[in-house]
């Protein structure tokens, strides 16, 4: 029930300012809503594209700001050098975030008073950058080749004799690697540029991904302290991205979807088996992988397939993707629904093959994973359904769980429904016109059974296999 407004405008203390050098912002903010103001205030700074580029401070509003008050002293905003903020035109706006709230913009109702402030940032230098600084590609790579091409021009009042080094540093200024160094050695006449473009070559970036400042700096010849080239018609540093190396196919491939899926060897020591994938990758966006396990007859198997990912590793070892996964009991007709590293529950199925598929959480994430596969097995429950010329239960496998029981004997009652493993299930059952319907809530892919009490005085209860 508050109401926020700028009341004084939004003004820098200096622009335009030297790159790192300190500024504050400055405005007041009256409260003219009905309640007061406990929360978080905050300047931040946007490119010429509205991009959000970084906070330029935020105050804390603990003691409140009851309604209808404004500050008796302005709201200042105090930044000590960004070097996120790189040479060129940022525009700064405000916004307040209530306890337990999200941001939100603060605006300005008066006719003369604006909402916003322009800041400049520049940074000249007797060596300054005449071109852009270019790459073989937008990006770098990790652990690959890298070239990069530009031009400088000698603006000072003699021959620049010294060194240039490329190199790279983190979002908080901090150095991370140096891409070359190249030698001035015969001098770079005032006001002169180089014919060809200066090209700066690393041999492997070992940078790991994540997106980093490239500054060119230079230092004269007797001199051992590097300055940062100035940036009055380009801009240094830039922004660039060290992007992770591709991956290559994993022996599993290709395995894209069911009809080529991967068959994953058991081997059971005491009914008890393990199966995993070594290596495993979606390596392109469009990757998908299957995975088949074989099941022989005569026994029941309660399978548990644990994925190990970025989100989630529970082996210990490190995965570079959030992935999912999901099975089939039917050559991948029907699939269940995503599992999130671990299933809910144990599959359970008497024979036949079971399929995996692995897919990344996000579409178009790339990395590493691993599934693993526990199996156990019993021997398979024995029924001898005597009644299945008399009893039909329809549809039979069911894709949601209801089933239809047709009798022409005499049913008085589903007494239970229960897994290979014996436990009992959860069901509902409906009586129409002479059938029944059993509905089997929650219920997993996979084989049950389902007790019939029946009215036959030779035989009071009859076990049905339903899928």
């Amino acid at each position: 029930t508050y109401t926020l407004d700028i009341t004084k405008s939004v003004t820098v203390s200096s622009s335009p300012i030297s790159y790192g050098s300190s500024f504050t912002i400055s405005a007041n903010i009256k409260n003219t809503g009905a309640s007061t103001f406990k929360g978080t205030f905050c300047a931040a700074a946007f490119d010429a594209n509205n991009n959000f580029i970084d906070f330029v401070d935020s105050l804390v509003e603990s003691n409140g700001l009851p309604a209808g008050y404004s500050y008796t002293n302005n709201l200042t905003f105090s930044n000590f050098g960004s070097v996120k903020l790189i040479p060129g035109t940022y525009t700064i706006y405000l916004f307040y975030k209530p306890q337990g709230g999200d941001w939100k913009q603060l605006y300005a109702s008066g006719f003369f008073t604006t909402e916003k402030a322009t800041l400049k940032v520049i940074h000249y230098n007797t060596i300054e950058l005449y071109s852009s600084m270019t790459s073989s590609s937008l990006d770098l790579t990790q652990g690959s080749p890298a070239s990069v091409n530009l031009n400088v021009q000698n603006k000072g009042s003699y021959a620049f004799k010294g060194f240039y080094k490329l190199s790279l540093y983190d979002l908080s200024g901090n150095f991370i690697e140096t891409i070359n160094t190249i030698e001035e050695k015969n001098g770079l006449s005032v006001n002169f540029v180089y014919q060809t473009l200066l090209t700066f070559n690393s041999s492997s970036i070992s940078a790991e991904p994540g997106t980093y400042l490239m500054a060119l700096m230079f230092a004269d010849v007797n001199d051992t302290i590097y300055s940062l080239v100035g940036s009055k018609n380009y801009t240094n540093p830039v922004y660039i991205n060290v992007i992770a190396a591709p991956y290559l196919p994993d022996k599993y491939e290709k395995n894209d979807n069911a009809s080529i899926a991967y068959s994953l060897p058991i081997t059971f020591s005491n009914n008890s088996a393990k199966t995993t994938t070594s290596g495993s990758n979606i390596h392109v966006e469009e990757d998908l992988d299957f995975y088949k396990i074989a099941l022989n007859p005569g026994y029941t198997y309660s399978i548990t397939p644990r994925l190990h990912d970025l989100y989630n590793s529970g082996n210990g070892d490190v995965f570079s993707i959030d992935a999912m996964f999901t099975y089939s009991l039917d050559n991948g007709n029907t699939w269940s629904e995503s599992f999130d590293d671990e299933i809910t529950a144990p599959i359970t199925a008497n024979s036949g093959s079971i399929l995996f598929k692995v897919l990344p959480y996000f579409i178009g994430n790339i990395g590493e994973y691993q599934l693993d596969i526990a199996i156990d097995r019993t021997q398979s429950v024995n029924v001898k359904n005597t009644y299945q010329n008399t009893i039909l239960v329809y549809p039979n496998p069911s894709s949601n769980g209801v089933f239809s029981i047709k009798e022409n004997s005499n049913i008085k009652d589903v007494s239970r429904v229960f897994d290979c493993l014996g436990r009992d299930i959860k069901f509902k059952t409906l009586q129409t016109n002479g059938d029944f319907k059993i509905d089997v809530e929650n219920a997993l892919p996979g084989i049950y059974f389902m007790e019939l009490t029946l009215q036959d005085s030779s035989k009071k209860s009859v076990t049905i296999e339903i899928i």
